[in-house]
Protein backbone atom coordinates (compact mmCIF):
# COMPACT_ATOMS: atom_id res chain seq x y z
CA UNK A 1 0.00 0.00 0.00
CA UNK A 2 2.56 2.58 1.01
CA UNK A 3 4.91 1.85 -2.12
CA UNK A 4 1.60 2.40 -4.55
CA UNK A 5 1.04 5.76 -2.36
CA UNK A 6 4.78 6.79 -3.21
CA UNK A 7 4.85 5.35 -6.77
CA UNK A 8 1.29 7.54 -7.50
CA UNK A 9 3.19 10.48 -5.54
CA UNK A 10 6.64 9.82 -7.78
CA UNK A 11 4.82 9.32 -11.59
CA UNK A 12 2.40 12.72 -10.58
CA UNK A 13 -0.64 10.90 -10.24
CA UNK A 14 -2.28 13.43 -8.16
CA UNK A 15 -5.96 11.00 -8.37
CA UNK A 16 -4.32 8.51 -6.54
CA UNK A 17 -2.43 10.89 -3.90
CA UNK A 18 -5.45 12.96 -3.44
CA UNK A 19 -8.09 9.41 -2.89
CA UNK A 20 -5.46 7.92 -0.34
CA UNK A 21 -4.74 11.31 1.49
CA UNK A 22 -6.77 11.89 4.51
CA UNK A 23 -7.87 15.75 5.12
CA UNK A 24 -5.83 16.32 7.96
CA UNK A 25 -2.45 16.54 5.60
CA UNK A 26 -1.75 16.95 1.96
CA UNK A 27 -1.28 14.80 -0.94
CA UNK A 28 1.82 14.84 -2.94
CA UNK A 29 -0.09 16.80 -5.97
CA UNK A 30 1.07 19.87 -6.69
CA UNK A 31 4.03 20.83 -4.88
CA UNK A 32 6.19 19.94 -3.32
CA UNK A 33 7.09 17.31 -5.89
CA UNK A 34 8.30 14.08 -5.04
CA UNK A 35 11.23 12.73 -7.35
CA UNK A 36 12.21 9.50 -5.32
CA UNK A 37 12.45 7.96 -2.57
CA UNK A 38 14.40 5.16 -0.69
CA UNK A 39 15.23 3.53 2.00
CA UNK A 40 11.50 2.54 2.93
CA UNK A 41 11.52 0.91 6.44
CA UNK A 42 9.48 -1.39 8.01
CA UNK A 43 6.01 -0.45 9.79
CA UNK A 44 5.86 0.91 13.26
CA UNK A 45 2.56 0.86 14.96
CA UNK A 46 1.10 4.12 16.88
CA UNK A 47 -1.50 3.34 19.39
CA UNK A 48 -4.61 5.99 19.25
CA UNK A 49 -3.33 6.44 22.96
CA UNK A 50 -0.11 8.11 21.17
CA UNK A 51 -1.35 9.82 18.35
CA UNK A 52 -5.45 10.14 18.15
CA UNK A 53 -6.16 7.43 15.96
CA UNK A 54 -4.28 4.02 15.11
CA UNK A 55 -1.26 4.88 12.70
CA UNK A 56 0.76 2.36 10.60
CA UNK A 57 3.84 4.51 10.04
CA UNK A 58 7.26 4.01 7.79
CA UNK A 59 10.60 5.53 7.61
CA UNK A 60 12.02 6.55 4.76
CA UNK A 61 14.43 9.00 2.53
CA UNK A 62 12.55 11.34 -0.08
CA UNK A 63 13.73 13.72 -2.47
CA UNK A 64 11.74 16.21 -4.06
CA UNK A 65 11.24 19.80 -5.09
CA UNK A 66 11.15 23.33 -3.13
CA UNK A 67 7.73 24.31 -1.83
CA UNK A 68 8.77 27.21 0.69
CA UNK A 69 5.40 27.55 1.73
CA UNK A 70 5.25 24.10 3.95
CA UNK A 71 9.36 25.11 4.94
CA UNK A 72 10.66 22.04 2.25
CA UNK A 73 13.82 22.95 0.39
CA UNK A 74 15.19 20.80 -2.34
CA UNK A 75 16.59 17.85 -1.92
CA UNK A 76 16.83 14.86 0.08
CA UNK A 77 15.79 13.92 3.45
CA UNK A 78 14.23 11.48 6.22
CA UNK A 79 10.51 11.38 6.62
CA UNK A 80 7.93 9.87 8.18
CA UNK A 81 4.46 8.88 5.98
CA UNK A 82 1.79 7.62 8.55
CA UNK A 83 -1.33 5.88 7.22
CA UNK A 84 -4.96 5.68 8.99
CA UNK A 85 -7.29 2.62 8.18
CA UNK A 86 -10.46 3.76 7.46
CA UNK A 87 -13.64 2.01 6.51
CA UNK A 88 -12.25 2.82 2.92
CA UNK A 89 -8.93 1.69 3.11
CA UNK A 90 -5.94 3.37 4.21
CA UNK A 91 -5.45 7.31 3.78
CA UNK A 92 -2.38 8.84 4.39
CA UNK A 93 -3.39 10.92 8.11
CA UNK A 94 -0.10 12.72 8.98
CA UNK A 95 3.40 12.97 7.68
CA UNK A 96 6.61 14.95 8.04
CA UNK A 97 10.83 14.91 8.69
CA UNK A 98 12.24 12.57 10.32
Amino acid sequence: MVRSYLDAAKSGDCAVTQELTAASTWAWCDTPKLTGYKNLGEVTKLPASQAGVDLDCYHLTITTTAEPKRGITAGTRPWTLCFEHTGEGYRLYQQGMG
